[in-house]
């Protein structure tokens, strides 16, 4: 599942609309990680007028009902999908299933299923995965963060640099796909990245692994039920303050 992370009232309402419209594109499911930081604030949204809001409409089926394979895909692994009451026949379902929608419990259909359903997320990459860079250009070190962690991050980092140290901010909008190719950029270019989330570490993993090597990964954790804050950030970066 793709799964995007906003760190605004005003991203909540823009990726809201960006699921719907990569649910539609990709026949996935798409979740949007909202959080209490986000829900409990108050800032400005702008709501554009509606036919200013892209909206993405599923592929349909080209062929009459009944020459409909539900689940042959197109050079993208996307089957078109057609709405319910259009007459065609179409399977919903956990259990493994062939082209043609019946379940088969069938190590081959299985696998087949399951490269085609993970692939066209990986094979799309380039189109589902967005970043932020902020002060990348010159950095030396680099705190990868994502959701309302981004904020007090952007802050720390202004911060950071009045001090006159080279640091950035890697901002993840899509922590699913992980973005193994801009955080490897990232590593082969700094000297550390720090790897901030209020949680006990659990995305740092992914940090480390996609940095493959190229550069020591510190972690900044925080387990409290509060994001943290441009101080706190800054003591893990031994900036005085």
């Amino acid at each position: 599942m793709v799964v995007l992370a906003p760190s605004s009232v005003q991203e909540l309402f823009d990726y809201t609309i960006r699921a719907f419209n990569l649910a539609e594109k990709y026949r996935t499911p798409v979740i949007v990680m909202s959080e209490t930081t986000i829900a409990l604030m108050r800032e400005k949204l702008v709501i554009p007028p509606e036919e200013e809001i892209e909206v993405v409409r599923r592929k349909k089926p080209d062929v009459p009902p009944d020459q409909f394979l539900p689940f042959a895909a197109e050079k993208n692994g996307v089957p078109p999908l057609p709405d319910f009451g259009e007459g065609y026949r179409i399977l919903h379902s956990l259990n493994p299933h062939d082209e043609k929608g019946s379940i088969h419990w069938d190590p081959d259909v299985f696998e087949k299923l399951y490269e085609r359903i993970t692939g066209k997320i990986q094979a799309n990459y380039a189109d589902i995965v967005r970043t932020s860079g902020y002060y990348l250009d010159d950095a030396e070190t680099a705190i990868v963060a994502y959701g309302s962690e981004t904020r007090p991050a952007l802050d720390a980092v202004n911060a950071a640099r009045e001090k006159g140290r080279k640091i950035g901010l890697l901002k993840l909008e899509t922590v699913w796909p992980v973005p193994d190719k801009e955080i490897r950029l990232l590593a082969k270019q700094c000297d550390v990245l720090y790897s901030l989330e209020m949680n006990i570490g659990k995305y740092s993993g992914e940090v480390e692994r996609a940095s493959a090597g190229e550069c020591e990964v510190r972690r900044i954790t925080k387990n409290r039920g509060i994001i943290h804050t441009a101080v706190e950030i800054l003591a893990d970066l031994e900036v005085p303050v």
